[in-house]
C-alpha cells in the first residue's frame, strides 16, 4: 500500500527541515494520534548528514474484532531516519515492535521551497503487510489483513499528516 502525504508550511524550508529533525519531541502535544517520540540515537556525519532512530508511541482507537491480535501497547516503532540537509532529504523505515517481521514500511520526507519563506512537505513511501508471517490462522489472514493494515495505515498516516500541522502550531507557538 502506497503512503502518500504532502502540506505547506509557512515557514523557510531550512528552519522546517530543522523542526522536524532536531525539535519533533517538543510537537508531540500537537499530534493527536502521538503519545509520545524518545530520541533513542543520534550520529553527526560528513557532509550534513545526521542519522537518527527514535522511538515513537501512537494512540488510536483498536476495532473491537482486531483487539485480540493488536494491543494499544503493540503500537509502538521505531522510526530509523536519514537526515540529509544538502539535499533537504530524509530517508527513512520503520519497524514496529510488535510483530516487526509482518510490517515493512519505509520511504522519503522532500522538503521543497514554495514560495518566499513557505516550504512543501512531500511524503511518500509504502506499507507492506505479511500476515503469513504471523502466527494468524490462514483462514482468517485474508479477512484480517485489510483490517490490520487499515488499523496500521490508520495510525501511520494520521502520524505523518500531523507532523505538518504540528511543526508549524510548534514553530507559530515560538517555542
Amino acid at each position: 500500500m502506497q503512503l502518500q502525504a504532502q502540506t505547506r508550511i509557512a515557514f523557510p524550508r531550512d528552519v522546517v527541515f530543522r523542526t522536524y529533525r532536531d525539535r519533533i519531541v517538543p510537537a508531540v502535544p500537537y499530534m493527536p494520534n502521538v503519545a509520545s517520540i524518545v530520541e533513542q540515537e543520534r550520529k553527526v556525519k560528513d557532509g550534513g548528514v545526521i542519522e537518527l532512530v527514535n522511538l515513537w508511541t501512537g494512540k488510536t482507537e483498536i476495532p473491537a474484532v482486531a483487539r485480540k491480535f493488536l494491543k494499544a501497547e503493540m503500537l509502538t516503532w521505531t522510526d530509523y531516519a536519514t537526515w540529509d540537509e544538502p539535499t533537504w532529504i530524509c530517508r527513512w523505515r520503520l519497524k514496529t515492535h510488535a510483530l516487526p517481521e509482518v510490517l515493512e514500511c519505509s520511504g522519503q520526507t522532500v522538503f521543497t521551497e514554495s514560495g518566499p519563506g513557505a516550504t512543501t512537505v512531500e511524503l511518500s513511501g509504502t506499507l507492506a503487510l505479511h500476515l503469513e508471517k504471523a502466527s494468524i490462522p490462514r483462514f482468517l489472514a485474508g479477512t484480517l489483513s485489510p483490517l490490520i493494515e487499515r488499523v496500521l495505515v490508520g495510525g501511520v498516516r494520521p502520524n505523518l499528516l500531523s507532523a505538518g500541522a504540528a511543526v508549524e502550531k510548534l514553530l507559530l507557538s515560538g517555542r
